[in-house]
């Protein structure tokens, strides 16, 4: 994958054929120009459902808008 773009179209496929994933915010964790989101992901496989914990960094440009 090459950029944003491609990343997005990918994530966009991969959630709408995956709707039974449940993804919660368990942090908002504020950062020098943005913050980490501190997440929880529950993925039913088969019988079980695994659950991953990750963060994700969104950063904010000097207007406030998410930055590219």
């Amino acid at each position: 994958m090459n950029g944003k773009k491609e990343l997005l179209t990918y994530f966009k496929k991969l959630l709408s054929q995956n709707p039974d994933w449940l993804w919660t915010q368990i942090e908002p964790i504020p950062m020098e120009g943005g913050f980490l989101n501190k997440w929880l992901a529950k993925i039913p496989v088969g019988k079980k459902v695994i659950e991953c914990v990750g963060v994700c960094f969104v950063q904010f440009d000097n207007e406030g808008n998410k930055a590219q």
